[in-house]
């Protein structure tokens, strides 16, 4: 059964797919609690690129309305309220002033859950982290960028969830949410191809050091990732 319309091509795509989720969530077609169909699923359903799906899941997700969790998707978190303002949410998402400081702040919260998941993360962790890790060295040589961003993010979220602590982990989700935005948009496969052997160099160090319960390697190697995606991200005035 089609859940929502398709894509007028009068109106802007990421406002178009936010409107739908929220009017189906309005029209009780989804509650809180219930999950989302995947970007993919989306994509189709609506008529429209997966850029513009994950931007809108981006934008309610900062908004506290969806939650994505770790390899299982996208649920409705909460309610819709007057107070729901989509273009503050959006030029966030976009503008390059407030990006830096999202940056600076996620790489904060991911260098303390970094060194917290060398001392406490399990067999299980680790074999979660190795498989997001194999996504993106797949993803990477298929040139794939949405697969890339999205294995880029369940590998980061990954790592966080192996440092045992719900409020730090619950601080990175928009925080990454955000950024992960930024992914989809520039990561595309020239980069990849001009810069493969680095990205997985990056995430490679970052998994040897939580495998080795190296705190000095950790800090280094997430340090390292963060200035090197800074750069792309958010250009010479970093």
């Amino acid at each position: 059964m089609q859940e929502f319309a398709r894509f007028p091509a009068q109106k802007s795509r990421t406002a178009f797919v936010v409107d739908e989720i929220l009017r189906s969530i309005r029209e009780e077609r989804f509650r809180v609690g219930d999950q989302l169909p995947s970007e993919r699923v989306l994509a189709e359903q609506l008529g429209i690129g997966r850029a513009a799906v994950r931007e809108a899941l981006s934008a309610l997700q900062v908004m506290g309305i969806v939650e994505r969790r770790i390899g299982d998707g996208t649920y409705v978190h909460g309610g819709i309220n007057s107070d729901v303002d989509l273009d503050a949410t959006l030029y966030a998402l976009r503008e390059n002033k407030s990006l830096g400081e999202v940056w600076e702040a996620r790489k904060s919260v991911e260098i303390i859950l970094a060194k917290l998941a060398v001392g406490k993360a399990d067999n299980g962790d680790v074999s979660f982290i190795e498989e997001s890790f194999d996504q993106i060295v797949e993803a990477i040589n298929r040139k794939n960028y949405d697969d890339y961003a999205d294995a880029d993010r369940s590998f980061h979220l990954h790592f966080a969830r192996a440092a045992k602590n719900p409020f730090l982990l619950q601080a990175l989700s928009p925080l990454l949410a955000i950024t992960h935005q930024q992914v989809a948009m520039q990561v595309n496969s020239q980069y990849m191809a001009e810069h493969a052997k680095d990205m997985i160099e990056e995430h490679r160090a970052i998994l040897d050091a939580i495998k080795k319960r190296d705190k000095l390697g950790i800090v280094k190697s997430v340090e390292h990732h963060f200035r090197a995606s800074e750069k792309l991200f958010l250009g010479p005035q970093r």
